[in-house]
């Protein structure tokens, strides 16, 4: 979103009702900015350079939250 920092844009994108998934990235691993992030509204915060590990485990975090995954066995 042009003219807009990642907090702004997440507060933006939740105001506006997006439920989907949101990662924020930063190249500062102050506690603060990563709190500052969560508050805004995204749903993990990584900081650079992004272990590969991390971003997987997230991901499948947020598919298991949003999709219900792996589904249930009849």
């Amino acid at each position: 979103m042009p003219g807009l920092c990642g907090f702004d844009a997440t507060r933006a994108l939740r105001a506006n009702g997006f439920d989907g998934v949101v990662f924020g990235c930063t190249g500062n691993s102050l506690q603060d900015d990563q709190n500052m992030f969560l508050e805004s509204g995204v749903d993990a915060v990584f900081t650079k350079p992004i272990k590969l590990s991390k971003l997987v485990d997230a991901i499948v975090d947020a598919l298991r939250r949003s999709h219900n995954w792996p589904p249930s066995s009849p």
